[in-house]
């Protein structure tokens, strides 16, 4: 019964794969027609679409091979599901992250026109957050030199604007040239979940990927 459930999750998160974009997108049509005339059918999270790509890597892990026995899954092998999601952890970076000053947006549309969210441009704590784990996994798990340069761009970024130096804890919400909007660092919808969550996972992946290590070389 639990492995049905991953494979339903698998099947409804490809569903929102668009291959040529390389990302997730916030709305699909269940019918598979084309959104692309509405606002709501070119949107992208990429925080959202950069913490899906480590969630489908993290449910591979619970299914063997072949136990992808459902026609809706585009593929019935680790392999083309794992591709993924690394193809859509990286075209979420490349499409959310501005070039100008640096961080990832929060909302982009993709074809380039303005998105209906007034905070669109600004930089959340938690996309960052999930940026980080999403590529220590990415990196620990296939050796890339292209996650840890990722990983560096989003790391300095990260700490140089979010951690609160004097008192801990991070800052949630950014302008979008990296002043901060707000000086607390909780409210209703900010929380103490996605930072301590990003962080242990990172430190679980890179310790397991060492032990992994030693075993192979004792």
């Amino acid at each position: 019964r639990y492995l049905q459930v991953v494979r339903d999750t698998l099947a409804g998160v490809a569903r929102h794969y668009d291959p040529a974009r390389r990302t997730f997108m916030e709305h699909v049509a269940r019918d598979g027609r084309d959104l692309g005339d509405t606002p709501e059918g070119r949107l992208c999270n990429p925080g959202h679409a950069i913490e899906t790509t480590w969630i489908v890597l993290q449910l591979l892990d619970v299914l063997a091979d072949g136990q992808f026995a459902d026609g809706r899954l585009p593929a019935h092998d680790h392999t083309a599901l794992a591709r993924m999601a690394l193809d859509a952890l990286e075209g979420s970076l490349e499409l959310g992250w501005d070039a100008r000053y640096g961080g990832i947006l929060y909302f982009v549309d993709v074809a380039g026109r303005p998105t209906l969210q007034l905070e669109a441009t600004m930089k959340l704590w938690w996309p960052h957050a999930e940026a980080i784990y999403a590529l220590v996994l990415a990196a620990t798990r296939t050796g890339e030199r292209r996650w840890l340069e990722w990983l560096e761009r989003v790391d300095a970024y990260t700490y140089a604007h979010f951690p609160d130096p004097e008192h801990g804890e991070w800052f949630g919400y950014l302008e979008r040239n990296g002043e901060r909007a707000l000086d607390s660092k909780g409210g209703n919808y900010k929380g103490f979940f996605h930072v301590p969550r990003a962080l242990l996972f990172s430190i679980q992946a890179i310790e397991g990927r060492e032990q992994g290590r030693a075993e192979k070389n004792p």
